[in-house]
């Protein structure tokens, strides 16, 4: 995805997707440079998390044969995530792959919009890639309005079996309510045309994670909606006591702790989701597959920067029956087992930074393999190693 200062410098607040911001300044130049959303970490959550799940997807839920996987993303202008799919999915599967992307910081005539074109014709052409395939410049929040171009497209294109939501500023960043174009009236706007469809299918949400990111008011909502567990469900409260020592007494101090935010605000949010999903017709189960995070503010105590991955499954259960006609009262999905399984996944989130730090033998094969991506988008892969390697002194 793009990138906003992630050294702590700059206002994060004011959203990648501010009005008439300008992005230049985080692209590459022509000798292309290296970003911080090339680093070896960013290789952990494509390949494990986001690869990992789809396969396992595909692996439970094959696509007819022929038919597409279909894809709408926020790439770079690298397209780096697509060439990954298509060598490491569709190559070995012969499962072509349609996408669709945004990516607004690529305006027309800018350097990032060459990139962007040059990519995207590279990519168009790889063996199993759609020609239907397109990147859109508009902004991934015009999806909050069905009249706009945006959703017209991803109308079309849909039905997806991966949403791919990686924002570099946050979810969160947006005041709720309010003005139209919000994550928060985007990502609904975009469940309803999703639930529709029989297939099972994954959500990927990367966003930043800390106090500082998230709008006071949208944490304030977030909070109300884990408090509501813990009052409701016994199982959660019991969960969230053994887990993370938290129940309703303690929720504030825990606030205050990067660490109790960062949980708060992924158990939370995963909870907004599956809600969501249960109240639509018919009803939607939400798994939460896989959490992982990582620290983009340099001595940051807790992960800042959290990658979430959701299986979406659409259940069986048949239109509510109000007037008891039909004389079965029918199950409806459970909200509880799904709220706990939230819990237990965020406790369990990966800190990718440790896992790399502890692991040389993992970070050696990741800084090949993203080597190996950022040569197929023309960067040199020599000059990759060499500045992973600078980049991993600089931490230590």
């Amino acid at each position: 995805g793009l990138m906003h200062t992630m050294d702590g410098s700059g206002d994060i607040s004011d959203g990648i997707f501010a009005e008439g911001a300008s992005y230049e300044a985080a692209l590459p130049p022509a000798g292309k440079s290296f970003l911080p959303w090339h680093r070896p970490r960013k290789q952990f959550v494509r390949t494990r998390q986001w690869q990992g799940e789809l396969k396992s997807l595909l692996n439970d839920h094959p696509l007819p044969e022929g038919q597409a996987l279909r894809y709408l993303g926020l790439p770079g202008a690298d397209l780096l995530d697509l060439r990954q799919f298509h060598e490491d999915i569709c190559e070995p599967t012969g499962v072509p792959l349609r996408f669709l992307g945004f990516n607004s910081g690529a305006t027309p005539g800018s350097a990032s919009y060459n990139e962007m074109e040059l990519s995207l014709d590279e990519v168009r052409r790889l063996q199993f890639v759609d020609e239907q395939s397109q990147m859109l410049t508009d902004d991934f929040v015009l999806l909050a309005n069905e009249k706009s171009f945006a959703f017209v497209k991803a109308k079309q294109a849909g039905p997806f079996d991966v949403v791919n939501l990686d924002l570099c500023d946050g979810f969160g960043t947006h005041a709720p309510g309010g003005a139209n174009n919000t994550y928060y009236a985007a990502t609904p706007r975009l469940l309803t045309p999703q639930t529709r469809q029989s297939r099972p299918w994954l959500l990927y949400l990367t966003t930043r994670s800390d106090s500082p990111t998230v709008n006071a008011d949208v944490m304030q909502t977030i909070v109300g909606i884990y408090r509501d567990n813990l009052e409701q469900n016994a199982e959660f409260r019991e969960k969230s006591l053994e887990l993370f020592q938290l129940d309703a007494g303690s929720l504030d101090a825990a606030l205050a702790t990067p660490t109790g935010h960062m949980r708060v605000f992924a158990t939370g949010l995963s909870k907004w989701f599956i809600h969501m999903a249960l109240e639509g017709q018919p009803p939607v189960r939400v798994h939460v597959r896989s959490a992982m995070g990582y620290k983009v503010v340099r001595g940051a105590e807790e992960v800042d920067m959290i990658s979430l991955a959701f299986r979406f499954e659409p259940s069986d259960a048949p239109f509510p029956d109000r007037a008891g006609l039909a004389g079965q009262p029918q199950e409806a999905p459970a909200e509880g087992p799904l709220a706990l399984k939230a819990l237990n996944k965020v406790a369990r989130m990966k800190d990718v930074d440790a896992l790399l730090a502890d692991q040389p033998d993992l970070r050696a094969e990741l800084v090949s393999s993203m080597a190996h991506l950022v040569g197929l988008a023309r960067y040199d892969p020599d000059a990759y190693r060499a500045w992973a390697d600078e980049d991993v002194r600089m931490e230590a």
